[in-house]
């Protein structure tokens, strides 16, 4: 009785944990942030967003999900620092026109308008 429940228990828990990459491929690195399938410290994202803002990001990908300090440069120069818990949006100080506290879309926007 309790071996046919610790092997089904076992079963689930390897289902539930998941395969996730620690290294991101050349298509995610250069794409949109996307979390999706990722389980690395050093994710890097190279593309140009919906305003034409070219965009260079690294930040941190748990269990495929943003998880911690994210940071948007363009042309170089920070502009974001964005923090996630479980791929949601906490807060964003934006650095385009000193330092204030927006949504991060609205700061890539503003961004977008001062370039």
């Amino acid at each position: 009785m309790i071996l046919p429940l610790l092997a089904t228990m076992a079963l689930s828990l390897t289902a539930c944990g998941g395969n996730f990459a620690k290294t991101q491929s050349d298509i995610q690195r250069n794409g949109p942030v996307d979390c999706g399938g990722l389980h690395t410290k050093q994710g890097q994202w190279h593309f140009t967003d919906e305003n034409g803002l070219t965009l260079d990001v690294t930040g941190v990908c748990a269990k495929g999900q943003k998880h911690g300090q994210f940071d948007y440069y363009a042309n170089g120069k920070m502009i974001a620092k964005t923090k996630f818990s479980h791929d949601e949006e906490l807060k964003t100080a934006c650095l385009v026109n000193g330092k204030s506290k927006i949504p991060n879309k609205q700061c890539l926007a503003l961004a977008a308008q001062n370039h």
